[in-house]
């Protein structure tokens, strides 16, 4: 009987450390899946950003240069 009891408790620890062992591993699958598909995404993105920036220009023709744009300047008072 004291056999059984042991063997139960010690079943269950490998059973609980088994559980540990593999959603460890799972997370860590997770991660790294995660990180090589934002790897991806960012090669991918800078491999076309050429392409992207010619097909923008397509629809919406050139870049206008924004740093001489000043939208929240104050208006004059011959302006209002």
């Amino acid at each position: 009987m004291v056999g059984g009891i042991i063997f139960v408790l010690v079943g269950m620890r490998a059973l609980g450390l088994l559980f540990l062992v593999v959603c460890s591993l799972g997370a860590v699958t997770l991660f790294l899946g995660d990180a090589h598909r934002n790897k991806t995404k960012s090669l991918v993105n800078e491999q076309l950003s050429d392409f992207y920036e010619s097909e923008m220009q397509k629809a919406f023709g050139p870049r206008m240069k924004s740093g001489n744009m000043n939208v929240n300047r104050e208006k004059s008072s011959s302006e209002k």
